[in-house]
C-alpha cells in the first residue's frame, strides 16, 4: 500500500476534526457564529489542500510504478 493512499484516507477525519475544533474554539473565544463557521470551513479546506499536497509529494518521492511510469 502506498503511503500517499494512507494520507488520503486519513485526511477527511483530520479535516472534520480541525473544522470542529476551530469552530468550538472560536465560539468559546466569543466570535460570532457565522465567522466561526467561516473559519472552520477555511481550516477544513486548508487541511485538505495540505494533505493532498503531501500525498502528491510522497507519490513523487516514491518508486516508479512499472504499469504507470508517469503517475497518471
Amino acid at each position: 500500500m502506498k503511503l500517499s493512499s494512507v494520507v488520503s484516507g486519513v485526511t477527511l477525519g483530520v479535516s472534520v476534526g480541525a473544522f470542529g475544533l476551530t469552530g468550538a474554539l472560536s465560539l468559546r473565544a466569543g466570535v460570532e457564529p457565522l465567522y466561526a463557521v467561516v473559519r472552520g470551513i477555511l481550516v477544513f479546506l486548508g487541511v485538505v489542500w495540505l494533505a493532498r499536497l503531501a500525498a502528491n509529494a510522497l507519490d513523487l518521492l516514491g518508486p516508479i510504478d512499472d504499469e504507470d511510469p508517469l503517475g497518471l
